[in-house]
């Protein structure tokens, strides 16, 4: 059996932005909610100034089109990508009815339909919608990369 490599892609947020009135994966940098024990993401896409207090970098957008890029650069080595990005506590409090994976899924597809490359999108981009925190979100992605290995 060959082996074969799998991307996990983590979430990394996705916000409402009242623009384009719809979901999105969050920016490349990220106003982050500060209160509480440590940052937390907030669920609304706004502009986001690098130098401002509770600003991260590397957003969930950056993340899609990297894992869109390294999937069509590396595709005979990759058996399939892996969305380890659910529905955290941000996305409940909203009350939001999507994932983190849902929104990043579209992107990757987006950002490869750009590219001049379509995938079966069903057996190839998985998501686990169950899963609630980055915790969750590796123990889920090693699980699968192991079954994928049998």
């Amino acid at each position: 059996m060959d082996e074969k490599a799998v991307i996990v892609l983590l979430g990394r947020g996705i916000g409402w932005n009242e623009n384009s009135a719809k979901w999105e994966p969050t920016g490349l940098f990220e106003k982050m909610d500060l209160r509480g024990d440590r940052p937390r993401h907030t669920g609304v896409i706004t502009d986001a100034d690098p130098e401002d207090a509770g600003v991260r970098y590397g957003g969930g957008e950056i993340n899609a089109e990297a894992a869109a890029v390294l999937f069509l650069q590396k595709k005979d080595e990759v058996a399939a990508i892996y969305l380890a990005a659910g529905y955290p506590p941000y996305l409940k409090d909203m009350e939001a009815r999507i994932t983190e994976g849902e929104v990043l899924k579209a992107k990757i597809i987006e950002e490869m339909g750009k590219r001049g490359k379509v995938i079966d999108e069903e057996g190839l981009v998985y998501t686990y919608p169950s899963n609630l925190h980055t915790m969750d979100d590796l123990q889920q992605s090693m699980k699968e990369a192991v079954r994928a290995e049998e």
